[in-house]
């Protein structure tokens, strides 16, 4: 805005010069090679206004990056609500026979779930922060800077999808739930159901997105873990 201002008062002075040039130039019978300045002058209001256009071009860019980037944060509250799937994983394994057995332990799975959960809630913090940055830059947000967001994001996302497949698949080899975690379970998954419904619609309204998305990994359709053991 500061910028359009300035270029606008210098198109303001540009006119009032090349006025009252035109009359001493006048008044004082000035001849045709010094007159020919003026030319010069006339291009100034076409040379501002094809850089206004420039301008207004790259801001237009700019505030299509930030609407996406806001659609993105948006998803993001989505995808927290699913953070937990990590610690009923790991907590599954403590349970023993109400589960399974003792062994399940030995198996991975609670090395799994303690440690590449433990890995993928820490890039959902470093994500977070990154795209808040991303948010609050002042006429900063790039095209480019997005798509390495949006590479970031496809990441986090697909290592949450992870999460929930070996979840369900461990939940399959066992062939039970214990009767504390159903509620647990049935809370993921609805908001599991939530997230990859918004993160669908998203990847159909938002055309950066959906190149990142569509067709890949975590869009393919995910088995419900209640149906797993049945």
């Amino acid at each position: 805005m500061e910028r359009e201002l300035i270029l606008d008062i210098g198109i303001v002075l540009n006119t009032f010069l090349l006025f009252f040039l035109q009359l001493y130039f006048d008044a004082t019978n000035q001849p045709m090679t010094v007159r020919i300045t003026l030319a010069v002058l006339l291009l100034v209001p076409l040379i501002i206004t094809i850089y206004k256009y420039h301008l207004e071009k790259e801001r237009s860019k700019r505030e299509k990056v930030l609407s996406n980037a806001l659609e993105l944060r948006a998803l993001l509250i989505k995808l927290e609500r699913v953070r937990n799937v990590w610690n009923i994983g790991s907590s599954l394994t403590y349970r023993g026979a109400q589960f399974i057995d003792t062994e399940i332990a030995y198996l991975g799975w609670r090395n799994y779930f303690d440690s590449y959960g433990k890995t993928i809630n820490e890039k959902f913090d470093s994500f977070q922060f990154d795209l808040e940055r991303f948010i609050n830059q002042t006429e900063k947000q790039k095209s480019e800077e997005f798509s390495k967001i949006l590479n970031s994001f496809y990441w986090l996302v697909s290592g949450f999808h992870h999460l929930h497949d070996a979840l369900g698949e461990m939940i399959r080899l066992a062939g039970k739930i214990p009767t504390e975690e159903p509620k647990d379970i049935q809370e993921l998954e609805q908001n599991y159901d939530d997230f990859s419904s918004a993160l669908k619609q998203l990847c159909d309204d938002v055309e950066e997105v959906g190149k990142v998305f569509r067709g890949k990994y975590p869009l393919i359709p995910f088995k419900r873990i209640s149906t797993t053991i049945s």
